[in-house]
């Protein structure tokens, strides 16, 4: 009995959180919280990134393949297939410009260097530097010169 009356007249612990960890608390949660944010955001450039380098990929294997198809009049018929080729994929990506390809006829056999060039203000990868926007994929194909 006397132990009872001994705890009842203890003075009341304070119980529960204080307002400065509550604080610290959300701190910590929010800068997780953005955190993962950031990452997801960046997450979404790299694949649209991902995504428009697969495109660039499949034009520039389009040309060599076409290149491939007129095996027989090669070189003297690129220019017709490279402009047929620019008509279909110049809108297909942002800032699209695929004219930098060019053939070496002095090679044997010769060889033609593809360019396909673009630019997109949401695929950034330096965040300080908002001017970096152009990408760049490059193919060397050699394609013999068959007489047919």
């Amino acid at each position: 009995m006397r132990t009872q009356r001994y705890l009842l007249k203890q003075p009341d612990r304070h119980r529960g959180f204080s307002l400065i960890e509550i604080l610290i608390t959300i701190v910590v949660v929010s800068v997780g919280v953005l955190s993962l944010v950031l990452l997801q955001a960046r997450s979404m450039q790299f694949a649209q990134a991902s995504y428009q380098r697969s495109v660039a990929v499949m034009q520039v294997n389009d040309l060599v393949e076409r290149l491939w198809t007129g095996v027989c009049s090669l070189p003297d018929s690129f220019e017709v297939i490279h402009a047929d080729w620019v008509s279909v994929h110049s809108q297909s990506l942002p800032g699209w410009d695929g004219d930098d390809t060019s053939v070496d006829t002095a090679a044997n056999p010769p060889v033609y260097t593809i360019t396909v060039q673009w630019s997109d203000e949401r695929v950034r990868f330096d965040l300080d530097d908002a001017t970096e926007t152009a990408h760049s994929f490059t193919h060397m194909a050699r394609i013999p010169v068959l007489p047919c």
